[in-house]
């Protein structure tokens, strides 16, 4: 959800323009990229599904934060962003670890683990296209118009890019912890 409404929040929310909000966002995947060496020396450490756990615990934090927000925020945004960063740095490495671990265990068939890794592609691209069907649509349903901004849309928008996902990542944190500590 956040990706999908980042541009319209950056905007119509915190009234940053489009230079900033691209730096801001360059901010996030850079973030990520140069957290993940030291989200392997964690997982060395204290495992991936504990890292993998803990990542999905700072992300929900920090990001819980945007729904304070507010026009002229940019500076508290942009640690948002860098913490969030950091956050997805373990969330883009830690998963497919898991999978491969648990598909090790299963010794029986490991010449699935590629159709494993096609089923987990298909569903995520699935997912972002169910969430922009939901999501864009509800919005408009909830008052939320970029060319017309009122208060209501506003308050939508924000609950929309903050708050939902932060219950929505909660939810799937109850199901990680239940299936990869699951035994097999």
């Amino acid at each position: 959800m956040p990706a999908l409404l980042f541009v319209f929040f950056y905007k119509d929310v915190l009234k940053i323009n489009d230079i900033n909000g691209g730096f801001l966002l360059a901010i996030y995947f850079l973030s990520a990229a140069f957290s993940i060496p030291i989200w392997r020396r964690v997982m060395v450490l204290v495992g991936n599904k504990a890292t993998w756990i803990s990542s999905v615990v700072l992300s929900i934090v920090f990001f819980s934060l945007t729904v304070f927000l507010s026009g002229g925020d940019f500076y508290f945004f942009l640690i948002i962003c860098i913490f969030t960063g950091i956050a997805l740095g373990a969330e883009l490495i830690c998963p497919p670890s898991v999978l491969t671990d648990i598909l090790s265990l299963n010794k029986g068939d490991l010449g699935l683990a590629g159709t494993y890794f096609g089923v987990w592609n298909l569903l995520i691209k699935c997912a972002l296209a169910l969430t922009a069907g939901i999501v864009l649509p509800s919005l408009f349903y909830l008052g939320y118009d970029p060319i017309f901004l009122t208060d209501s849309g506003e308050y939508a928008l924000g609950f929309m890019y903050s708050i939902a996902p932060c219950i929505i990542k909660a939810i799937s944190l109850i199901f990680i912890i239940k299936i990869i500590y699951k035994p097999i």
